[in-house]
């Protein structure tokens, strides 16, 4: 299915370059479960800033998109302001008392990764018109 997702986005998009933005959005799912086994990817531009880590939280993955970063952890997602707010209080999708305790200096050191990354990579990773840009 995934291979055919990708022939019918070059069909659309004669002579454009293949991203990971446009995988994502031609499958309509994360590129970590894709099956690309089939698909014909000469040519194609995934390279792009990225993290991805595990974390005691999950899977830690920052993607640009053409106009934001997205961020999850686990079966988190959100802004790194959301994060702190989530460190500082209680009600967590997955962890309780002493375990949210051990995490929190975990996930504190993330956002603060995460903030650099962005600093360093800028909000408009990937040319996005300026106008379009938010975080």
């Amino acid at each position: 299915m995934s291979a055919e997702a990708v022939r019918r986005w070059r069909t659309a998009h004669p002579g454009e370059t293949l991203t990971a933005n446009a995988l994502r959005e031609a499958l309509d799912v994360s590129l970590y479960r894709a099956d690309l086994r089939e698909a014909d990817l000469r040519g194609a531009s995934v390279s792009h800033p990225l993290l991805s880590c595990d974390t005691p939280s999950g899977r830690l993955t920052l993607v640009p998109l053409h106009d934001h970063w997205h961020l999850r952890i686990g079966c988190w997602t959100g802004t790194t302001d959301d994060l702190r707010t989530l460190i500082a209080g209680d009600d967590w999708p997955e962890a309780e008392g002493a375990e949210q305790d051990k995490r929190r200096p975990v996930l504190a050191a993330i956002a603060d990764l995460v903030d650099a990354h962005i600093a360093y990579h800028g909000l408009n990773p990937l040319g996005s018109a300026p106008e379009a840009v938010t975080r």
